[in-house]
Order: structure tokens, then sequence, then C-alpha cells
């Protein structure tokens, strides 16, 4: 392939507009290099940096005969603005990970293209992410988590259906003993698709196959945040999302639907110190559609001592009304969560609204309080080795026809400021 370069200060200063500022998202082109339109100056004794454009990842790395320190401009990972491009710089010496959207080989053995970028940023069409809801994105979207420093850093999922056709991987943790080298991950979309005059293209993860879950968050690991996306079961995967061992943990502005068994697992771990703790749900909705799913699940798994704690929901929806004989929250081994203006909703007498159990797990639910939550029915289930704890319900919505839990651990005042079980 002929290789050429421009010097002019006039191109190369439109060559980076073209790329705009450190990681955006731009694309790659031919491998020609532009036509400045004068002629070009003898070629120096000594090499220069100069720069190229490539219309797409794969002329990128054909390129050849670069010197250490060449510019690239390449204008999309397919084809030119589909998000994927931005500025290179070859480094004749780099011998980095290879990882397809940050750093590609190029056409020698030896030397890497090296994007110009912040280190804690990615974005998924970086690494060849399409969102058409017809490709396959899986490997795409995880190159891009993986990419990222032990620190973490921030993954972009721009709006469009992203079809995947296995679970995606936050964290590297094993849930016991192995605790996951990287953390602070951010997977942040562009709207969970709550309102018909919101982002017109919503970010939406979508299951391409049967699975047992979409989104595992692999503790221990701590500060992941997860933002603004559509988890689409496509009525083959078993849960949308399952949380293991987690600390600081943020959800939001997240919605579940069309799962099998779960919407959203969280889960204690099996290891010392491997508890979920301090993590907070706001603006989450989760609805099931087929028979005795449950929309939140929470164990601690561990006996003897509760797996989740000091967990927030804010204004969030648990909702079993398209279906028969499910469950809106189930909840074990759990103690200090807080709900507060949080809906479980349930279809008619067949579905509960909250189970707490203590099969198994003695003491425990315990410490759970409820602030005025729209709670239909309340079950709770023990054993002769599991008795739950106390838990509180303020501002109890009678208004929505809410039957009084009877169980005389179950305290606490409803919205007409009337009290129930306290002092037993």
């Amino acid at each position: 392939m002929k290789n050429g370069k421009f010097f002019g200060a006039l191109t190369l200063l439109f060559a980076f507009a073209l790329a705009g500022a450190g990681c955006t998202d731009k694309a790659p082109s031919g491998g020609e290099p532009t036509d400045t339109g004068t002629q070009t100056p003898p070629e120096p004794e000594t090499p220069q940096s100069a720069a190229y454009v490539v219309e797409s990842a794969l002329e990128l790395q054909r390129l050849t005969g670069l010197h250490d320190g060449d510019t690239v401009l390449m204008k999309g990972f397919y084809l030119p603005g589909d998000g994927g491009g931005g500025m290179f710089v070859w480094d004749e010496g780099s011998a980095a990970e290879i990882d397809g959207g940050t750093v590609f080989g190029g056409g020698s053995d030896t030397g890497r293209f090296v994007r110009d970028c912040e280190p804690n940023y990615r974005n998924v069409r970086w690494f060849g992410a399409v969102g058409s809801g017809s490709t396959d994105d899986t490997e795409a979207i995880q190159r891009a988590i993986d990419s990222l420093p032990a620190s973490g850093g921030t993954v972009s999922v721009p709006g469009g259906n992203y079809r995947i056709s296995q679970p995606l991987q936050i964290g590297n943790g094993d849930g016991a003993n192995r605790h996951s080298t990287v953390n602070g991950i951010r997977l942040i979309g562009e709207g969970g698709g709550f309102a018909s005059g919101g982002t017109q293209y919503p970010t939406r993860l979508t299951a391409a196959v049967p699975m047992e879950t979409m989104l595992s968050v692999n503790g221990k690991i701590s500060d992941v945040v997860l933002q603004d996306m559509f988890i689409d079961g496509n009525y083959m995967a078993n849960s949308g999302i399952v949380i293991q061992a987690a600390s600081g943990l943020t959800v939001t502005d997240i919605s579940v639907g069309v799962t099998l068994v779960y919407g959203i697992q969280v889960l204690g771990g099996s290891g010392i110190g491997t508890e979920n703790k301090l993590n907070r749900f706001e603006t989450v909705s989760v609805y099931a559609v087929e028979e005795k799913t449950i929309c939140l699940y929470m164990d601690g798994a561990t006996e003897g001592t509760p797996g989740n704690s000091m967990t927030t929901f804010v204004d969030c929806r648990f909702d079993t009304a398209q279906t028969e004989n499910s469950y809106a929250v189930w909840m074990r081994s759990t103690t200090g969560t807080d709900f507060y203006r949080c809906h479980f909703n349930t279809y008619q007498d067949s579905s509960t609204g909250l189970v707490l159990d203590a099969t198994n797990c003695h003491g425990y639910p315990y410490g759970n309080v409820f602030y005025d939550c729209s709670i239909v029915s309340v079950a709770v289930q023990e054993d002769q080795t599991g008795y739950i704890g106390r838990n509180f319900f303020y501002g109890y919505g009678t208004y929505d026809l809410e039957d009084l839990p009877e169980h005389p651990m179950l305290s606490g005042i409803t919205d007409a400021g009337i009290p129930f079980n306290l002092g037993s």
C-alpha cells in the first residue's frame, strides 16, 4: 500500500479537529494520505512526526513504514463516523497488550498504535460494538471493560440495542477468596427508556441466546456504578443482574425486565468479608413476565451472619403485575437495608409484595426499614431453626389497600399514624 505524509499546519489542525479532544467517538479511513493540494516537500534527513488518515481499524493495522511518534486519524472502527474512530500515535518500541480499541498492532511485528485518550475512559464503539440490534456485541463490550486499569474508570455505552450472547463480567473476583483486581468500574449508558420523551435511542442490552445471567458483578469488588440502561432478558436470560460481594456499588436509572427467574440478585459471598454493604439503588425498575419470577432477590448466603447489610433503595419499583404467583422482593440473611418510597406491585392476590425468609438463618432478616412504601402483602417464612428478627414499616401505605402485617416482629406506623405490633 502506498503511504504518504502531509506536513501542512492547516491540514494537521484539520485532522485533530476531526478527531476531537482526547478520547472521542470518531472513526477510521482509507490508508492513503490526505492530498494537501501542494507539492510534497522533500524527505528530511531526520524522520519527523507526520499525520496520516485512515478509514477504519483494519486500514490502521495495515499501515507500514511509520516512524516513532507519527499520528494517525482513524475515521471509524468499521466505517467513517460510526463512533469508533479517534487519534492514534505510533509507538515503535511498545509491546503493550493489544486490546482492539485503545491499542492496535501494526503491519510489522513490533510497535503499537496507541489511542490518544484519557487512561480511565472507554467507549464500547472504539472496540467494535455496533448497537444495531442485529450484531453480537458481547466481545466488544467485554474488551472495553477489561481494558480499564486496576483503578477502574468509565465505560460508555451509547444509545442503541446491544445484543449479547454471554454474561458481561464486571470484575474478576470469585465471591470467596479471590478479590477483583479491578475496582471502580462504571458502566454508563444513555437512558433506560423510562419516558417516551426521554432519550430517543436509550441504551439496551438484549439477551441473544439462553443464558444464566446478563450482567455479573464479581466481588469482592468496590465502587461499581451501573447507570442508564435497560437490561432486556428477551425471555432467554434467567437473571438480569447478579451482584455478589460488592461494596460502595451504585445502580441508578436501570430497568430490568423479561427475565425468567430473577430480575436482580444481590448475593453475599462465601469468604470472610465478602458481604454486600453500603450499596445504593435509585430509580430502578424491575418487572416480572413469567410465573414464580422474583424481581429482587437478596440472600446473604452465609449462615449465622448477614451477608447483605447497609443497602439503600430509593424510588424503586418491583412489579409482578404482569404475571401470577410471583414475588416483588424476597429477602434472606439481610439487615440494615432501607427502602424509601418504593413500590412492591403484585398481581391481584396470587403474587406477594415482600417475603421475609428466615429458613436456616435464625434472626434474619432483621432491622430492615420500609419508609412510605406501597406493599400490598407481606409473607414470612420460618422453620424450626430460623425465625425473623424485627423489621419496621413507617408510613405503611394503607391507601393502596395493603393488609397490615400480622407477624409480631413486623412493627410500624401506618400513613394515618396508627401504630401496629409495637411493644410486642
